[in-house]
């Protein structure tokens, strides 16, 4: 068992999560789900096996109907374990990985930042649904940088903001197909997550791409009022500026409508 996590229900349990492997493998076998009462100190523990699959049907769950070749869980990081009202959990965690590219004499190292792995959990730990959010960026440091997502927790839905090609959410993008993010042709993005069946919908910020802005995501965190404080940087010729901005994920929504981009 490792990558476990902690957290407090607001009814004042206690839980710890993670994910566990098979003895003698280094691929992840599922997860596990701990649960004390502090009052009767009852122990509630839960784990369940995630194969092949079950992991395949959380690749039908987003409008591109991209159909990804199988990431070995144990390259997913575990990063948050949140909790609900009603005392369900989510599991997020996201790919990460790195290995050597080779073009003519020229080899390098590129850093691989993909999907992210949504597992919500009944108050109980059984599984209810998985999902992902579809995230294709491969780059070596430092493009690398602008990698990954900044999650905020809302009441109704997960928001992911995160850099992505512009060709991904263009209206002549092929159906199926899931272009590389490499830093070129970049426009910040919206994901939103409906926390009750795990519907996933894609808002651009397109303010940001015509200022040229690049989304930091690992120097960007969120606020108590429910919105994002964001660290971001601009290149003008050759300069780099850095900048904070406050982005309302629901207000934003609001503007651009709920038309799918």
């Amino acid at each position: 068992m490792d990558a476990l996590r902690f957290a407090v229900t607001p009814q004042g349990r206690f839980l710890a999560a993670g994910f566990f492997r098979k003895k003698f493998t280094y691929n992840w076998a599922g997860y596990c789900y701990f649960q004390l009462e502090p009052q009767t100190q009852t122990l509630l523990t839960h784990t369940h096996p995630i194969d092949k699959k079950a992991f395949r049907k959380a690749y039908d769950r987003h409008p591109f109907g991209y159909k990804a070749p199988w990431h070995p869980l144990r390259n997913y990081s575990f990063d948050h374990l949140l909790t609900t009202p009603r005392g369900e959990a989510f599991l997020i965690a996201e790919f990460i990985d790195q290995g050597l590219v080779s073009s003519g004499r020229r080899q390098g190292v590129n850093d691989f930042v993909l999907d992210i792995l949504v597992l919500k959990l009944s108050p109980e730990g059984r599984l209810l649904w998985m999902s992902r959010v579809p995230k294709l960026q491969a780059a070596p440091w430092p493009e690398s940088a602008h990698f990954s997502y900044v999650l905020l927790n809302g009441p109704d839905h997960l928001y992911f903001l995160f850099n992505d090609t512009k060709r991904n959410h263009s209206l002549r993008r092929r159906p199926g197909r899931l272009r590389l993010y490499d830093g070129r042709h970049t426009v910040p993005v919206l994901a939103e997550l409906a926390k009750t069946d795990g519907k996933l919908e894609f808002f651009e910020l397109g303010h940001l791409q015509e200022e040229g802005f690049f989304i930091v995501p690992r120097l960007s965190t969120t606020l108590r009022t429910g919105r994002f404080l964001l660290f971001h940087e601009k290149s003008d010729r050759g300069r780099l500026s850095y900048f904070m901005r406050v982005l309302d994920p629901e207000a934003w929504i609001s503007v651009v409508g709920r038309e799918k981009t």
